[in-house]
This record gives C-alpha cells, sequence and structure tokens, in this order.
C-alpha cells in the first residue's frame, strides 16, 4: 500500500504548480474546434476518397486484364485446335490424307476383290483373298515411312486397306486414320518391345488388360474360351489394333490371302479396321462421319482427341512430301 501512494503522490506534483492545482506550464492547452481538428478530418477524408478511386481504378483494370486473358486463352485453343485437328475443337476429327498412289500390278484394283453375291458382317460383302500390303506404291511407302516414323510394313497394310475399302466399297476411311488408331492401341505393333515382320505378324502378341470391371473397363467374361486372347476367365483386347474377341468373330478379315483372319496380323487387323470403320459411316469423309465412327471404335472424348492429333499429324507430314 505504501508504494502506491508514493507513486500516486509523485504523479500529481508533476501534473501540477504550486498550491493552486493548476496544470503546469509544461502541459498543452487544448486546441481550439477551428485551428487543428478541422484540417485533420478533411485530410482523413480526402485520403479516404484517394483510396476508394485507386481502388476502384484497380477493380476496372483488374476486370479488363481478366477479360483480355480469357479472350487469349480461348483464342489461343481454337487456334491450337485448328493447327492440330482442323475446325471444331470442341469435336476434333481428322481430314483423311489422299490415297495412297497404287503400284503398277494394283492399276485394276477396282471391282475386284468381293464375292457381292454373299452377305459379309453388318451387309457389307466380303473381301476374297487379297494381298493389301501389296496394293500401295512401294516408293510412296518408303518416303512416309521414313518421314512419319510409322513402320513401312504396317503403313502397308494402312494404306492397302484404306485403297480396298475406297476403291472396292466406296468408302474412303484414310491410311492416316487407320495409322491414328494404330498409334494410339499400340504404337503400331511396337508395344512391349515387339514389332510387325515382314511377313505381316507381329513378333510378339499384343494383349490387353482383363476386362475385369476395374481400371475403368467394362467387365466382359471370357467368351472364347481363350481361344483368341489366351485368356478363359475374362476377355481381352488383341493385336495391333486391339479388337475384343465378340467383335472379332463377327468382324475378323482375311487381310493377306492366306485363308485366315488373325487378329496379330496386321493386315488382317487393318483390313478389319477399315471394314468395321465404314459400317459405322458408310464413309469417314468430314467429320460428322469421322467422328462417329471412331467413337464407334472406342467411345471417349480422350480417345477420339489421340487419334484426331496422331491421323492429323500423319496427312500433314505426308502433304509435305509432295
Amino acid at each position: 500500500m505504501g508504494a502506491s501512494r508514493g507513486t500516486a503522490g509523485r504523479s500529481r506534483t508533476r501534473a501540477t504548480s504550486g498550491k493552486t492545482g493548476k496544470p503546469s506550464g509544461s502541459a498543452r492547452k487544448p486546441a481550439s474546434k477551428g485551428s487543428r481538428r478541422a484540417p485533420t478530418a478533411i485530410k482523413l477524408q480526402a485520403r479516404k476518397r484517394r483510396r476508394q478511386a485507386f481502388t476502384a481504378i484497380a477493380a476496372t483494370l483488374g476486370t479488363a486484364a481478366l477479360i483480355a486473358a480469357t479472350w487469349a486463352l480461348v483464342s489461343g485453343i481454337h487456334s491450337i485446335g485448328r493447327l492440330s485437328y482442323g475446325p471444331g475443337t470442341g469435336n476434333p476429327s481428322a481430314a483423311l490424307g489422299a490415297e495412297a498412289p497404287k503400284a503398277e500390278d494394283a492399276q485394276a484394283l477396282e471391282g475386284a476383290g468381293v464375292a457381292v453375291d454373299e452377305a459379309g458382317p453388318g451387309g457389307i460383302p466380303p473381301m476374297q483373298s487379297t494381298e493389301i500390303a501389296s496394293l500401295p506404291d512401294p516408293q510412296w511407302l518408303a518416303d512416309v515411312s521414313a518421314a512419319t516414323g510409322i513402320p513401312e510394313r504396317a503403313l502397308a497394310a494402312y494404306a492397302g486397306a484404306d485403297l480396298v475399302a475406297s476403291n472396292v466399297y466406296g468408302c474412303r476411311v484414310g491410311w492416316n486414320t487407320l495409322a491414328g488408331i494404330g498409334y494410339v492401341e499400340s504404337h503400331h505393333g511396337t508395344l512391349f518391345g515387339g514389332g510387325v515382320q515382314p511377313d505381316g505378324e507381329t513378333s510378339q502378341k499384343i494383349y490387353g488388360i482383363p476386362l475385369d470391371g476395374t481400371n475403368n473397363t467394362m467387365a466382359i467374361e471370357d467368351t472364347d474360351k481363350g481361344r483368341l486372347d489366351n485368356d478363359t476367365e475374362w476377355d481381352r483386347a488383341m493385336g495391333p489394333l486391339q479388337f475384343i474377341p465378340t467383335t472379332w468373330e463377327i468382324w475378323g478379315t482375311d487381310g493377306n490371302g492366306d485363308g485366315i483372319e488373325d487378329p496379330h496380323h496386321i493386315d488382317d487387323a487393318a483390313m478389319t479396321a477399315a471394314l468395321y470403320l465404314c459400317n459405322a459411316q458408310g464413309t469417314l469423309e468430314g467429320a460428322d462421319n469421322w467422328i462417329p465412327a471412331i467413337r464407334s471404335y472406342n467411345n471417349t472424348d480422350d480417345y477420339q482427341k489421340q487419334v484426331a492429333d496422331a491421323a492429323s499429324n500423319y496427312a500433314r507430314i505426308e502433304r509435305e512430301l509432295r
């Protein structure tokens, strides 16, 4: 208690002068209403108005910048889409590459190789024995293979299948479409270190993962007792163009003239893919036909875009060689 009183007493001594108790000379007199407080209030209001103005300007500039950035982004996406896929970035498609020139001994291809009195899959007449890989011009194959990186033997199958589809069935598929599918499905048969051999067989059989409902797959229990896909529990996609057994049983076509429909042979796989795609739309010319046909092969946006990208790139490289 004593310490508290002493402290209080010293405080009062400093604050007053003599016995009167009036403020000492060092204490400041209160400012008058018109001298100091009014300018301070005006300054505060002015600062507030400046801050509000700066905030409004910044908001306007920010909105303008956001609009400009959005416009640039959308324009960039459309530009990239036109370069990669052609018009229509929302539904990318690939323009068909020019038909491969025919080899000298394939000039009379029109009207050959089809038994029109027989019904084939989807109403398409079945192929008679035709070695489709012998149809494209050898020099064209060598040049395009070297430029695109597509193995020459696989390219011969893609181009030959397109020639048959176009000249025999009146359906343009596009060698570059088949090449785009081949790239996406198996990198033209080179997955797992294998490749397409000179006779068209893959050096290593290619099987997809089990279609057991996992890994975003549809559950398809075994339909072929493992005869085609080497799996007696679940079906698997197979070969360089990855057909499932049920599709192959319906559409499998002999593309090399040996009388056997083999999903692991690039000629058979390419010819089967061409006829399967033709059945979907009748032709793949134009985005309205190309997109549904590709979606019938694999109905996902990502797959469509990947095939369109690869097919468009191959067609562009081939055009630049002319």
